[in-house]
């Protein structure tokens, strides 16, 4: 027999690993151990070469659903952090038994945390069994589910190192705590209705609070009455409402300050959202993940009130994923449920100040004592047919896990990424592991950057890192950025556009050059102008900018963003079509293009998008971050799916004609070494095209079929000039499912190798992480 010490890195720490190793070990006759060090789980047993191998095959085929594992590493005649040379030499001495030591906290190596799992089906059997001590229990959890990031404050994961300290155990949970054959054998969240959390609510209006059974009861009727509630989640507290009331969601739009931008709805089961819903295969297999995000599916007609989704295409629609959850939905049936905030400022946690808005038009506060620690939003992602998933917001259910960017970068310098001030999300890594913040909204609100500043503090302590590197992005006007220069550290300045494809580069492991197309609304340029319509030569060495949408002067700076009538004049005046206005605000607005006064230079593609709907008659001003662009994809959709057109671009050439429509016509010309984009000729003929009355969508689709067929003409001339065949798809633009499918099937169909953002958002959510990836190859 052998001594063999066997380490786990991974999410293997509050997922009910150490009792899954020990019930393991005990079904092959092993003695030893098994312990948490902070860093890894660390087993050490007694076995010869064939029991080791049954006991590592067994225990990778057979570990717990939450689980797992990036890296395992087995050696003989070693010992850990944890164990001694005595234990090792009198392993006998366990009473040739396997135990689970107490944890110790190893400082060294890589942390890794759970993020908050979903209520899991055999605490959902119990919450409803009439026998159970735990029925109708809100915070019922187990091993297997309930919250973890967002209630821990330092590692290992232990009950004492959790807000789950405010509670004792009762002795029937205790005993429970310590039966291996329990499912909540070393549960840290493990509670009941004598000593777990209990429910709290505060009704508008009235004097004292509800508790317990008496307070859901009271929420179930007020919501049926047509209410509108704060509840508090897993990462903080949501607002909610009927979806089938007007007049609530309307209420409750005035009271968030969120005029357009579509909520999502929470449901009890797949059958309920299918009544609203169009759901494919692998968007059921997401909304049932442990995760549990926001997947954005294709509406049906049906009674959920407009004000709901307003005028998206889509339904945001998740699963429940708390006990409270579905006791909820389970007896009121399905609820808008949308962050606690208002207007871009962070998701509430605090219960003194959740109570704030009682005065604003909440019925009431549906709270508890168990303290957030961490605040976190929904993730949100779309599933795109021939690409699969796609995040939009990458947050709870999946941060803080890490990205693993291999073993070449272990012993490259702590990095902290400050990532954009926009859908900001900052990156802090270390010995190779990249952790993404949640998302933090935009950094422009006082207290998204009071909240920035001190998760990145959290961050550090939790993971116990301390950067000796620390990235931002070049826009000096940046709150990040600020922050990154006022550190104290040395500064790597990102630009924009090259960390978008650096993040597509990181997740795929790329170190040689590729074709980077980089789409979005704005971001700062090495020359001081907007850049966004980007295409780089990017190598492990840097990039170079090789093709660029043709610069446009922009009226009104970021005013312009929302008033994209200013951006679709602009693109008019440049075009020589100004004569055509008829607004008498014009001639003050030509003055300023005349004498560049508050323009910017733009060679942005999302302003080009904003400009086309509105010179095709869609919309002329934006409620929220690219709404425009939004509606012109949806009158394209309409169009396609008119016409049956949905899997045209598997045999798509370049300038072919589809259904009769020809790409509109655009220019690529040579200037300073570069292949520069002019859209004068598409915007004379969409201008065209509208004064004519051709149908929106139909203009939609052209443009659409025009942005794939630069791409695809674009990629192929820089495949010529550069001899390089992989091309790196990101930036906001691609969100944009016609674009984005479009251009990397006709691109694949053409021959090249197309890479894309999957793990992190292909907006300004990624962008951090394409800031480490810098600064590594720097090092």
């Amino acid at each position: 027999m052998k001594t063999f010490e066997i380490k786990i890195w991974g999410t293997v720490q509050g997922v009910g690993f150490r009792p899954f190793v020990h019930r393991l070990a005990k079904k092959h006759g092993l003695t030893g151990f098994v312990a948490n060090d902070g860093s890894c789980v660390l087993i050490v047993i007694k076995a010869d070469n064939k029991k080791l191998e049954e006991f590592i095959r067994d225990l990778k085929q057979n570990k717990p659903q939450s689980s797992d594992i990036v890296n395992l590493q087995v050696t003989e005649n070693t010992c850990g952090v944890i164990a001694s040379k005595e234990e090792l030499q009198n392993i006998n001495s366990l009473s040739d038994d396997f135990i689970i030591k107490p944890s110790t906290d190893n400082s060294e190596g890589p942390v890794f945390i759970s993020p908050d799992i979903a209520v899991c089906d055999n605490c959902l059997k119990e919450l409803y069994r009439e026998t159970d001590r735990r029925y109708l229990h809100p915070f019922i959890s187990c091993m297997e589910c309930g919250p973890r990031f967002t209630i821990i404050d330092r590692v290992p994961y232990d009950r004492e190192n959790t807000t789950m300290s405010d509670f004792p155990m009762c002795d029937s949970c205790l005993k429970e705590y310590r039966d291996i054959d329990n499912i909540r054998y070393h549960a840290q969240t493990v509670s009941c209705h004598d000593c777990g959390p209990q429910l709290e609510f505060v009704e508008a209006g009235k004097d004292g609070k509800l508790t317990g059974f008496e307070a859901f009861l009271r929420v179930v009727e007020i919501l049926k009455q047509g209410g509108i509630l704060a509840v508090k989640g897993i990462g903080g507290f949501h607002l909610c409402c009927s979806p089938f009331n007007e007049n609530s969601v309307n209420k409750l739009r005035k009271l968030k300050g969120r005029e357009e931008k579509p909520f999502a709805v929470m449901f009890d089961n797949i059958a309920e959202i299918e009544k609203y819903c169009i759901v494919s295969s692998e968007e059921k297999k997401q909304l049932l993940s442990r995760e549990r995000p926001i997947v954005l599916l294709k509406r049906k007609k049906s009674d959920i009130c407009k004000s709901v989704f307003k005028s998206s295409k889509y339904l945001g629609c998740f699963m429940v994923y708390t006990p409270l959850h579905k006791m909820l939905i389970n007896s009121v049936g399905p609820l808008v449920m949308t962050s606690a905030n208002i207007s871009d400022r962070p998701i509430i946690i605090d219960n003194e100040k959740i109570m704030s808005l009682m005065d604003k038009g909440l019925s009431g506060v549906l709270y508890n004592a168990r303290r957030i620690l961490t605040g976190i939003d929904d993730s949100v992602i779309k599933v795109n047919s021939s690409t699969g998933i796609q995040f939009i917001r990458r947050a709870r259910g999946f941060v803080p896990l890490p990205l693993y960017l291999g073993d070449r970068f272990k012993n490259v310098r702590p990095i902290l990424a400050c990532g954009s001030d926009l859908k900001n999300t900052f990156c802090i890594a270390q010995n190779g592991y990249a952790y993404l913040s949640q998302y933090g909204g935009d950094l422009e609100e006082e207290e998204a950057f009071r909240m920035f500043r001190e998760n990145i503090d959290r961050f550090k302590r939790i993971f116990r890192i301390k950067p000796e590197k620390i990235c931002c992005d070049l826009h000096p006007g940046y709150y990040s950025s600020k922050y990154a220069k006022e550190y104290g550290i040395e500064v790597l300045e990102v630009q924009h556009h090259h960390a978008h494809i650096l993040s597509v580069m990181a997740e795929n492991c790329l170190y040689k050059p590729v074709i980077g197309v980089a789409f979005d609304g704005t971001g700062y340029g090495t020359d001081g102008a907007m850049w966004g319509g980007e295409f780089l030569v990017v190598s492990p060495e840097g990039f170079k900018r090789a093709g660029h949408l043709k610069y446009v002067p922009m009226l009104g700076g970021d005013s312009g963003v929302k008033e994209v009538f200013k951006t679709g004049y602009s693109y008019l005046y440049d075009s020589g079509l100004d004569i055509h206005i008829r607004d008498e605000r014009w001639p003050l607005m030509k003055a300023a293009l005349a004498n560049n006064i508050n323009t910017v230079m733009s060679s942005s593609m999302g302003r080009l998008f904003d400009a086309v709907s509105f010179i095709a008659g869609i919309k002329s001003y934006s409620s929220f971050e690219g709404e425009c662009a939004i509606l012109l994809e949806n009158c394209a959709s309409d169009y396609m799916e008119a016409f049956n057109l949905m899997d045209l671009f598997s045999h798509y050439s370049m300038g072919k004609s589809v259904n009769g429509c020809m790409p509109y016509s655009y220019d690529i010309i040579e200037m300073d070494d570069k292949l520069v984009g002019d859209m004068k000729r598409c915007i004379e003929e969409i201008f065209a095209d509208s004064l004519k009355g051709e149908d929106k969508r139909k203009i939609a689709w052209r443009f659409h079929l025009t942005v794939i067929d630069y791409i695809l003409t674009m990629c192929t001339k820089l495949r010529e000039l550069y001899n390089i065949n992989d091309v790196a798809l990101s930036g906001g633009v691609f969100q944009n499912s016609i674009v984005f499918e479009g251009a990397v099937n006709v691109l694949k169909h053409n021959g090249f190798n197309v890479f894309f953002n999957v793990k992190v958002p292909v907006n300004d959510g990624g962008i951090s992480l394409g800031q480490v990836f810098a600064a590594m190859l720097e090092e």
